[in-house]
Formats: structure tokens, sequence, C-alpha cells
């Protein structure tokens, strides 16, 4: 498999969701482009406040 010359990643962020006082749900919108692939993919990342900051704890696809 080859590595692409160039990748672009935009991001439209669409909402941020309050589940919890420290858990938060962010959608949004993803498009990925290279010579070798593209893909337009709406996302969902779960947040946890934790001591030093916020942490990913979760990244679904939609």
């Amino acid at each position: 498999m080859s590595r692409p010359r160039y990748i672009e990643i935009e991001i439209a962020y669409e909402k941020i969701e309050l589940i919890e006082d420290d858990l938060i749900d962010v959608y949004f919108r993803q498009n990925y482009a290279s010579n070798l692939y593209r893909d337009k993919t709406s996302k969902r990342l779960r947040l946890s406040r934790e001591l030093e900051g916020w942490k990913i704890i979760e990244e679904k696809s939609l």
C-alpha cells in the first residue's frame, strides 16, 4: 500500500451536547481527502473531563 502525497481534513461542527457535568458529545462532519482516497463522514466524539483536561473516550462514525 502506498502513502498519500497529501491529506486534507475539513471539520464542520454541528452541536455539542452536555451528557453529564464531566461528559460531553461533540457532533461534526469530517471531509477527508488525499490523492488516494476521499470520504465524508458524520461523527460523534465523547469527551470526559479529567484532571489534566478533556479526554476523548470514544469516537463513532454515524
